[in-house]
């Protein structure tokens, strides 16, 4: 299901839906070995470390939610369990790595918890009001945390009759005083939202549904929430993400294709590229540097997509699998590419400079 570094490189983390999730370490030979296999009862539905790479939080089908800390002698141990009621969707740390929430379909929805001092991790919060909730994480700032879910229908003030036409929503929400959460406001689709995420500098939000339409919220002065941009695609929107510097956007369809975004000097976001597969595209994200994108497609394909000294957006290499890419991401350092494919396989893929190795490092054989 997915495949992710380390922010400093030297680890991987993979997930997959044979109930395991595998840890593999960066040795000095170059070579990438396994260093501990995290079982669940059911498929593992992501894996993801935290901000400073001490940490692993797996969430699984099976209801329940693990993190795996690094010990001094380079080894993975177990360190905290997780349950809720049905399955866990999600996982995300918080960017300081102190807070974990995790998100689940059934009623007790989103979760928040906290390392103690000890190293354990106890629940804190909860976000109330919302159901279905299939995705949580917090702002950079840690400030806010969004829900992507669907309104409670048994609540009439918060599903009133003119809302019935957009019953899906991102909910924002802010922290109180008294350390619990209360929404601020919310970004409606008429369809289920499939992606949202906050930008670096926490000042916008970017969602996408299954019905083909990308919404760009900014906040303003008074910390509310307003409209910036509606993007088309003609089909269903699967990522939508930011890059690091807030002034790009790029989003990914099952109509084939990729729109990179830039942001202009008025405020307004002017398409600036469209990149086609061959089948439905899953995912697009950018690169640490804002230099490059990769995407992943269920035409066997992640395609390089890198940015020229004018602005303009070409595509470097393409990399490929005897199945469909599920998802491809770039090193912290931007010299690697990790894809994962329903084929078994993770290729690792070298960047060097504006070319790609030919021939991607397999990371292990089982």
């Amino acid at each position: 299901n997915s495949a992710t570094f380390s922010p400093d490189c030297n680890h991987l983390v993979t997930a997959s839906d044979d109930g395991t999730a595998k840890i593999y370490g960066h040795s000095a030979d170059g070579s990438w070995k396994a260093k501990v296999t995290i079982t669940h009862d059911s498929m593992v539905s992501s894996a993801i470390f935290s901000p400073g790479g001490t940490l692993v939080v797996t969430a699984s089908y099976d209801n329940t939610a693990k993190i795996y800390g690094l010990e001094a002698n380079g080894s993975w141990v177990p360190k905290a369990g997780i349950s809720h009621d049905d399955s866990i969707l999600s996982a995300t740390f918080s960017a300081d790595g102190r807070y974990l929430i995790t998100t689940a379909g059934g009623a007790d929805s989103a979760k928040i918890h906290s390392q103690e001092d000890d190293g354990s991790w106890l629940e804190t919060g909860s976000i109330p009001d919302i159901s279905h909730v299939t995705f949580a994480t917090f702002s950079h700032d840690g400030a806010h945390v969004l829900t992507i879910g669907k309104m409670p229908e048994n609540d009439p003030m918060m599903f009133p009759p003119s809302s019935l036409d957009f019953p899906y929503m991102v909910k924002i929400c802010g922290q109180k005083a008294d350390g619990s959460w209360e929404a601020q406001a919310d970004i409606r689709h008429s369809s289920w939202v499939i992606s949202a995420s906050f930008s670096p500098d926490s000042s916008h939000i970017v969602t996408a549904s299954i019905g083909g339409t990308v919404k760009i919220c900014g906040q303003k002065a008074d910390e509310s929430w307003e409209p910036k941009a509606i993007i088309f695609h003609k089909g269903l929107v699967t990522s939508a993400t930011f890059s690091a510097d807030g002034c790009h956007l790029v989003t990914a369809s099952h109509d084939k294709t990729v729109k990179v975004y830039g942001l202009k000097a008025g405020g307004n976001w002017e398409e600036q590229v469209t990149i086609a597969h061959d089948a439905e595209v899953d995912s697009a994200f950018f690169s640490a540097d804002g230099r490059h994108v990769v995407t992943a497609s269920r035409d066997k394909t992640a395609k390089i997509i890198g940015q020229q000294i004018d602005g303009s957006w070409v595509v470097k290499a393409s990399i490929s699998h005897q199945d469909e890419v599920n998802s491809a991401t770039f090193s912290a350092d931007c010299c690697h590419v990790v894809t994962a494919s329903q084929d078994g396989v993770a290729k690792i893929t070298e960047i060097r400079g504006a070319l790609v190795s030919p021939e991607p490092a397999q990371a292990g054989s089982d």
